[in-house]
C-alpha cells in the first residue's frame, strides 16, 4: 500500500504506512534483514521525492550496510543501492 501511495505522490500517507510496518519487519525478520533493507530503500525514495535528501541518504546508507553484510559487495541489490547513494550525492550538490 505504501508503495502505491508513494507512486501517487501521497508521500505523507506512504511514510505513515512505512513507519507502521518497520517495527513489524524488525521484530519478524530482524533489524539486519534484507526485508528491512528493502523497506529502508523504499522509505529513502519517498524522502528523496519530498526533497529530504539528508534523511534519504541516512536510510540508503543503513540499507547498504545490510545488503553488504548479507549479500556481499557484488550483489545487484548492493550495487544498486550504492548507485542510488551516488545519484543522491550528486543531487545534493546541485
Amino acid at each position: 500500500i505504501a508503495n502505491v501511495l508513494g507512486g501517487q505522490g501521497k508521500y505523507e500517507e506512504a511514510m505513515e504506512k512505512y513507519q507502521q510496518v518497520m517495527p513489524i519487519y524488525e521484530n519478524e525478520y530482524g533489524s539486519d534483514s534484507v526485508d528491512v533493507a528493502t523497506l529502508l530503500n523504499n522509505i529513502a525514495a519517498v524522502l528523496k521525492n519530498q526533497g529530504k535528501y539528508e534523511d534519504a541518504m541516512e536510510k540508503l546508507k543503513c540499507s547498504l550496510a545490510i545488503y553488504e553484510k548479507v549479500y556481499g559487495m557484488n550483489h545487484s541489490y548492493t550495487i544498486s543501492t550504492r548507485d542510488n547513494i551516488e545519484i543522491l550525492k550528486r543531487k545534493m550538490q546541485t
